[in-house]
């Protein structure tokens, strides 16, 4: 509300910028509400308070409006005052109920009816809405929940690291009750070949005062996920009032590779061979996508097959320690004892059924190794590399051929196989690794590493 004086004439006149007014509510329905000044000050009356004056509801009414009785007076440094004019105002506001000390309302009442007809100025109460002298209606508006949060694409860093700074905000615009309370979830999905899909839930709370506006960072809580299907769901509780919002897809997480000196750090150098000849050194396709795929369902630097669980999608670390694992403590092993089983004649173990289960993936074994041939000699080294390289990929690269297979004394030789699923993979490890060794060795410059390896 602002103010006017009207002159004898009935014209009006504007008070000038810095007049201050006593304002008081005198009557209303039950709990009147309180007026607030343009300095702050909160009550049911206003001594010497600037203008704009805001007239604030009680929390609840009874409908959908509540009249009261406003009347203001002009203060005067000397002690006198414009006379007063009772303003009705029909208010649907229901907002929150704010208390502090206000001007006892027996500051109007004791205005001297001399200096009141001295001045001969009236007061009108102007607000949004139809106004006329004395009478203001005022529109309710309800609270409303606005939402932000980071837009377009946001990374997986290399390191890994989940975005950040990733901050969401929150404001519940038009509530002037005092505190909120904040609650979301953040949910974030992908589906990728194979169906494999992937999300990662991530909640908060927090509080904030009034309508202004309130900043929460993401906690990540340690789970790395990305994705392109993000629902940002907040929910604000001020008073009486409860209000829902939703954002859908405000965003997208993708990663970023990580660097190639970081990944060989953790890889002896059979393993960085491995990890070049299955991705380049890359978690995901190029940098801002998402994870690397291989057929039939590996992933990410090693190509992990299948994945034991989401992580290993999305943190780097994660794929390469499983691809580690896997290699050491199953593939490079069954390479170092196949000559052994093949001595015992245990190429082949019983599962827990009973059933015939081939601890070498190649055709019908048993028939090859008919008996336990206890003259096979152990794989060299350099047969050892290509054959743990093999094994990694799928299959085997060597079987042993005894001259008589019937004579568990007969000997024998290892003989490449060239009639199984990719049986040229173990070549080729076999090459990179022996070109990378000799180069960091020094026996070739650095421009003979294969492309990509840098």
């Amino acid at each position: 509300m602002s103010f006017k004086k009207i002159n004898d004439d009935g014209t009006l006149e504007d008070f000038p910028p810095d007049q201050l007014f006593n304002v008081g509510i005198l009557s209303g329905d039950g709990d009147r509400g309180v007026l607030v000044s343009a300095s702050g000050e909160v009550g049911t009356t206003l001594g010497r308070a600037p203008v704009p004056i805001r007239y604030v509801a009680p929390e609840s009414i009874e409908g959908d409006t509540l009249i009261v009785s406003v009347i203001a007076t002009a203060a005067f440094s000397s002690g006198s005052s414009a006379a007063s004019v009772k303003s009705t105002g029909k208010h649907a506001i229901p907002s929150a109920r704010s208390t502090a000390a206000g001007l006892d309302s027996a500051l109007i009442q004791t205005q001297k009816k001399a200096e009141l007809e001295s001045v001969r100025a009236k007061l009108i109460a102007q607000a949004a809405g139809t106004c006329s002298p004395g009478k203001v209606t005022i529109a309710g508006v309800e609270p409303e929940l606005v939402l932000d949060a980071p837009r377009g694409l946001l990374s997986i860093s290399r390191v890994p690291r989940m975005p950040t700074p990733a901050d969401l905000a929150a404001q519940f615009k038009n509530f002037t009750g005092g505190d909120v309370n904040f609650y979301w979830d953040l949910i974030v999905e992908w589906t990728g070949p194979n169906g494999r899909h992937t999300k990662g839930v991530y909640t908060g709370q927090g509080s904030g005062l009034n309508s202004t506006q309130a900043i929460f960072p993401i906690d990540w809580e340690g789970l790395m996920r990305g994705g392109d299907q993000v629902a940002l769901h907040f929910v604000a509780v001020g008073g009486r009032h409860r209000k829902e919002a939703t954002i859908q897809n405000p965003f997208k997480i993708v990663g970023l590779n990580p660097f190639k000196e970081n990944i060989r750090a953790m890889l002896t150098l059979e393993e960085q061979v491995l990890a070049y000849l299955e991705s380049k050194f890359r978690q995901f396709k190029q940098d801002g996508d998402f994870p690397l795929w291989g057929y039939p369902d590996g992933w990410g630097i090693m190509q992990v097959d299948p994945p034991s669980n989401d992580d290993q999608l999305w943190d780097w670390t994660k794929n390469v320690a499983e691809g580690k694992r896997r290699f050491q403590h199953e593939k490079v092993e069954l390479a170092r004892t196949y000559a052994q089983r093949v001595r015992n004649g245990r190429t082949w173990y019983k599962d827990g059924k009973g059933n015939r289960k081939t601890n070498d993936p190649i055709k019908k074994p048993w028939e090859w190794y008919k008996v336990a041939y206890e003259n096979a000699e152990d794989l060299s080294e350099d047969e050892m590399v290509n054959e743990m390289f093999q094994r990694y990929n799928g299959g085997v690269f060597f079987r042993w051929e005894p001259d008589d297979p019937n004579d568990v004394s007969t000997n024998g030789s290892w003989i490449r196989l060239q009639d199984i699923t990719k049986p040229r993979y173990g070549d080729t490890g076999h090459a990179v690794y022996t070109v990378v060794r000799k180069v960091y060795n020094g026996e070739l410059p650095p421009e003979y590493l294969p492309p990509g390896w840098n």
